[in-house]
């Protein structure tokens, strides 16, 4: 996988899919222009999510494990 582009897709079944838009997608991100000094996140602490890239923001990066604090969605 790449760091600067690619595609990454959330899927609910262990079948191929063939688009984006197929039944199984849960949730489906395209990038690009990225490098090992940055990142692209989710708009308003990772809270919106409106099925469009424009829901992600070019930003540092901000490695995340168990031992970060929540970000708990209102």
């Amino acid at each position: 996988m790449s760091g600067s582009a690619g595609q990454v897709a959330l899927v609910s079944s262990t079948a191929r899919i063939a688009a984006p838009t197929d039944a199984a997608v849960v949730d489906y991100v395209a990038y690009s222009g990225l490098s090992s000094t940055s990142s692209a996140q989710r708009v308003n602490g990772g809270c919106t999510d409106t099925d469009s890239n424009d829901d992600l923001v070019r930003s540092s990066v901000e490695p995340r494990n168990t031992a970060s604090p929540l970000n708990v969605c209102q």
